[in-house]
Parts: structure tokens; C-alpha cells; sequence
């Protein structure tokens, strides 16, 4: 019996599309190997935003579900035992933890982007605020990240590999350095065809355009003027004494302001104090 739609990737009409479903479904879906049927469930609003990259590789049936205190959730399903017996061979199934190094040896290189696009709009994630930048990507605890960590880093993105929680035990592979998170960008999306999540395409252009930086450097130039205002109107004040006037804790700030040379420090017998002296008008 032929199988629901084709994972040949010489024949595909749809390759990068299937490529796509493939890491999406690698990163959210659920492959139950005793009926052969493949479930992706998610965020409705997210469904929607990806359902016509699906449709090109096959007219998925679809189903919504409403839970109390959660946002609605749509699936997209399917039975088939050669694909789910494809999907098992190469290392999806339940708890699996193998490398992802099988069926991205199966995928051509030209649409590798397009695999980790899928698994990244799955299970990636891009943070930023006012202090960091970040992107991550999660699994299970003991996920063998090898292969996805070897290839990162041959194509220079700096991610390494963390494992987090007591009760709810996870690990993900992480990169913070700001060139390096850039260049994974540039990288991930340098084709723009629409083959992605909508909302985390939007940040991680935010994070290229250097839109939280800014906001960064804005916030801690009025941390910094909100300093230099209470020194001036408080000689030599402790740093416990600013942070109460300033309403944040000082401590990093008034280090680096003081090894800028823009606060100077006094060491007293039971403490620090700091001062501002401003420049003398000519």
C-alpha cells in the first residue's frame, strides 16, 4: 500500500517544504508506533500561521481542542506504517534521545536550512531583553545533541549544550554571544520564502535590526543618569544607600562606572563610598 504522501526527496515536488515538516515534526510531533499514527499539536494561532507550508506536503486531516486556562490547541494527523516506520528507523518515536544525525544525512544539503528551520519553529526559541540576547533550542534530558552541536559549530555558531530542571528535566543547546546568534539568523533565514513561524521570524529580525540592544543602551543610560543625579545633590554616599535611592541594586553599575572614571570610589575603614565630581566649565 502506498503511503500518504512521499518522503523521497528526488521525486518531492515540495522539497524544502517537506524538509521543514520534517524538523517541525522532529521538535512537536508524537510518532505512536503501535497504531502507525503521527499526531503535531500546537498552538492554534500557530497552526494557522504554518498550515499552508503542510498543505504543500499533504492535506493533512485537522482538529482543534479548547482546555480550560489554555490557549486553544490545533493538530494536524495522520496514519501511515511506512511513514511511521520511516519516521522510527531514522530516530523519531516515543522518548527518543538518538542524535539527529540520521535523518539529516538523509535530507539534502540544500535543505538542511529548511530541517532546522522546522525543528528550531518547534522547539527553538529566541529571548531577548533589555540585558541579553540568546537563542535555544530544548529536548529531552538526555537528547544526544552531537551531530546537531558538530554541525553548528562547522558552520560557526557557538552553541553549547545545558541540561536544566529538578522535577521536569530538560536540556537544550544554547548560543549567547551576539556575532554568532547574527550569523545563525542571517543564516537560518537567508532565503525569505515564507517557510517559517511568523512570530519568531519577527524576533529574530528585531534581534539582527539591534532593536533590544538599543533599548539596552537606553535603560542604562538613565540608570546611569539616575546615579550621577544622586551623587551630585549626596556627596560620598555607600552603595547600599544608593541602591535605595535609585529603586535598582547599583553594585555592577557603579563598578563599571567607576572603572570608566566617570564615579570615583573612596575606601573608608568599614566600607566604600562613591562620589561624582563633575567637569569644571571652562
Amino acid at each position: 500500500m502506498d503511503s500518504v504522501f512521499s518522503i523521497d526527496f528526488s521525486s518531492s515536488t515540495s522539497p524544502k517544504e517537506l524538509a521543514y515538516f520534517l524538523g517541525f515534526f522532529w521538535a512537536d510531533g508524537y510518532n505512536i508506533l503501535k497504531n502507525s499514527h503521527c499526531v503535531i499539536e500546537i498552538i492554534e494561532e500557530d497552526m494557522l500561521n504554518i498550515q499552508h507550508i503542510f498543505e504543500k506536503v499533504y492535506h493533512f486531516a485537522y482538529y482543534k481542542r479548547e482546555r480550560i486556562n489554555r490557549k486553544p490547541q490545533m493538530s494536524l494527523s495522520f496514519s501511515d506504517k511506512g511513514i511511521s516506520e520511516f519516521l522510527r528507523t531514522y530516530g523519531k518515536y516515543p522518548n527518543t534521545t538518538e542524535s539527529h544525525e540520521k535523518i539529516m544525512k538523509y535530507i539534502p544539503e540544500e535543505c538542511i536550512v529548511y530541517f532546522i528551520r522546522g525543528l528550531f519553529d518547534g522547539d527553538g526559541c529566541f529571548y531577548a531583553t533589555e540585558k541579553i540576547n540568546q537563542v535555544y533550542i530544548s529536548g529531552n534530558y538526555n537528547q544526544d545533541w552531537g551531530y546537531l552541536l558538530d554541525f553548528f559549530q562547522k558552520k560557526g555558531f557557538s552553541f553549547k549544550e545545558h541540561k536544566a530542571g529538578k522535577k521536569n528535566k530538560y536540556s537544550f543547546i544554547r548560543c549567547t554571544e551576539k556575532k554568532s546568534i547574527d550569523n545563525f539568523i542571517q543564516w537560518l533565514y537567508a532565503n525569505d520564502d515564507e517557510i517559517f513561524l511568523e512570530r519568531k521570524k519577527e524576533k529574530a529580525s528585531k534581534i539582527l535590526l539591534n532593536e533590544f540592544g538599543k533599548i539596552r543602551k537606553n535603560t542604562e543610560q538613565k540608570k546611569n543618569d539616575k546615579i550621577f543625579s544622586i551623587l551630585e545633590n549626596n556627596n560620598k554616599l555607600g552603595r547600599n544607600e544608593i541602591s535605595d535611592l535609585a529603586g535598582f541594586y547599583c553594585r555592577h553599575i557603579l563598578d563599571r562606572l567607576v572603572e570608566e572614571g566617570k564615579v570615583k570610589q573612596e575606601k573608608l575603614p568599614n566600607r566604600k563610598v562613591y562620589f561624582f565630581l563633575p567637569k569644571k566649565k571652562k
